[in-house]
């Protein structure tokens, strides 16, 4: 993503712009995130359709977004001027709302609206999140470049986002970042007494208090030979 433009902050942001850069160049990195920038071959969406893209430095992740509400003038299109990188921008002519629902949920999800020197049109991003709830940005125009930017949690993810404006806008740089679920740290036996005399031993598992057990005939367990 370039930010060399003049970007405003959206009301409602989960991070401003210069933040969110870092945070998803971190994903990118560790293979959960990454950025759309419609500058690929032309297409067209209705809805029903797929929107597909790779992200990570692996290159094998794959997120597809399903336009299933909406899919009416929504395509890719050259526009000098207006994207926020390379050449192209995503268009969305009209006022109807388009839903995206991703295969995999997501964490953070944001999306510039580019500048059309018109005050009159208002871009909005909301999110749906998996108790139902929703978080939408608000006080963005197509006067300038503005920044939204929304997030949810591993607990309670992101599973679809919806882009509304009030007249024809375009958009650049669809960031996505995945809730994949955070690392544990397996179990695992870190310590292992035991006393024939009496039958008692005592187990240690890694993240757990240690426990005593009686074992019962004793005299007869082999452990065998390492």
């Amino acid at each position: 993503i370039v930010f060399a433009l003049h970007i405003l902050e959206a009301t409602g942001n989960y991070q401003d712009v210069t933040t969110f850069a870092a945070t998803i160049a971190t994903a990118y990195e560790n293979n959960t995130g990454g950025v759309i920038n419609f500058d690929g071959d032309a297409f067209t969406m209705a809805s029903g359709d797929t929107l597909s893209a790779s992200y990570g430095t692996s290159g094998t992740q794959t997120l597809n977004l399903v336009l299933t509400t909406g899919g009416v003038n929504t395509s890719n299109a050259t526009q000098a001027g207006e994207p926020t990188s390379g050449t192209k921008v995503l268009a969305f002519s009209g006022t109807n709302a388009r839903t995206f629902t991703p295969d995999t949920p997501l964490l953070t999800v944001s999306i510039f609206n580019t500048d059309r020197n018109s005050t009159g049109r208002n871009p909005q991003l909301t999110v749906v999140y998996a108790d139902a709830t929703t978080a939408s940005t608000s006080d963005a125009n197509a006067d300038n470049w503005f920044f939204h930017c929304l997030a949810g949690t591993v607990a309670n993810p992101i599973v679809s986002f919806t882009i509304s404006q009030s007249n024809f806008v375009r958009y650049d740089d669809l960031a996505f970042i995945t809730a994949a679920p955070q690392p544990t740290t397996p179990l695992g036996l870190s310590g292992f007494t035991y006393s024939k005399a009496t039958g008692d031993c005592q187990v240690s598992i890694k993240g757990l208090p240690a426990t005593a057990y009686k074992l019962v005939g004793a005299d007869d367990l082999d452990f065998g030979n390492p």
